[in-house]
């Protein structure tokens, strides 16, 4: 999901890509991904380029029309995982194998890896300092083009975000770890965490923490009372497959699910889009 200036929502699925404006949605004929059927990971550079990566490539929206990056195509390997802007404002994505960079005129290739590709990236978040934290098998470090900043002693880790105070924030297998000036706190289902592999973390535009579960639905964390409630409500999860969560400029928040379709709230009314509301697929 990729939330535009002008208010218009760009949704990648399994399906097409689908942009939801004044006039609904507007499918995308000619979208990213086509050739796979893979899922669309959306970004938007300073200049105001739309890119989107998919299990095939990197791909980028001109005068309507999808075009692939295709000096990079024999290079990538491996779908997409996710872009992120840094703290500098850099853009950079991540493929489960490679890190590219974005200089305001082409995407840099980064070799991660050289010939140890047994470690497989996970997940990738943006930096406040600049650069990137990057997850894989052997765990959480910062990326800036040229050295790494490893956190020592966490190995499994799934889903990170570093909020503007300096806290990280770790999504593991059955909980979440905040990391604050050296401290450690670990959060589990006895602070209201729903069960499960956490696969999303990250703030709205209040500063709110919001994690994801792919089965066992969402949760907000309640900084006043240390503990996590669950949303929309706690006796059961109404939406789950959430696999990315999307915090809007206007104070909303908007989830992809694999299952549900895209999902957007303003904390109390909760709206689902599927493929009846207009979406090209529901597996977003």
């Amino acid at each position: 999901i990729w939330l535009a200036a002008d208010g218009a929502v760009w949704v990648g699925t399994r399906g097409g890509v689908g942009r939801f404006g004044t006039a609904g949605w507007v499918h995308h004929l000619n979208w990213p991904g086509k050739k796979d059927r893979g899922g669309t990971e959306l970004v938007r550079d300073e200049a105001g380029t739309l890119w989107a990566g998919t299990a095939s490539g990197l791909y980028k929206l001109e005068d309507n029309t999808w075009q692939e990056v295709e000096d990079l195509r024999e290079r990538v390997r491996g779908p997409f995982l996710n872009f992120a802007v840094d703290g500098q404002g850099v853009l950079w994505g991540a493929t489960s194998s490679h890190v590219l960079q974005f200089d305001g005129q082409r995407w840099n290739f980064i070799e991660r890896y050289g010939s140890d590709r047994r470690r497989g990236m996970r997940s990738i978040a943006a930096a406040q300092k600049g650069g990137v934290w990057l997850v894989d098998r052997s765990g959480i470090y910062r990326f800036d083009g040229q050295k790494r900043e490893t956190i020592e002693d966490v190995r499994i880790a799934l889903a990170l975000y570093e909020d503007t105070d300096g806290a990280m924030w770790i999504g593991g297998l059955d909980g979440a770890m905040r990391i604050l000036n050296g401290e450690r706190h670990i959060f589990t289902v006895a602070d209201g965490m729903p069960e499960g592999p956490i696969n999303s973390i990250v703030a709205d535009k209040a500063g709110r923490i919001w994690v994801s579960t792919r089965f066992d639905g969402v949760a907000v964390f309640d900084a006043k009372k240390q503990s996590w409630k669950r949303v929309p409500g706690n006796m059961e999860a109404q939406f789950n497959g959430v696999r990315r969560i999307y915090p809007a400029d206007d104070g909303t928040v908007w989830m992809a699910s694999s299952i549900d379709g895209a999902i957007r709230t303003d904390g109390t009314v909760w709206t689902r889009y599927t493929v009846r509301e207009g979406l090209p697929s529901s597996q977003v």
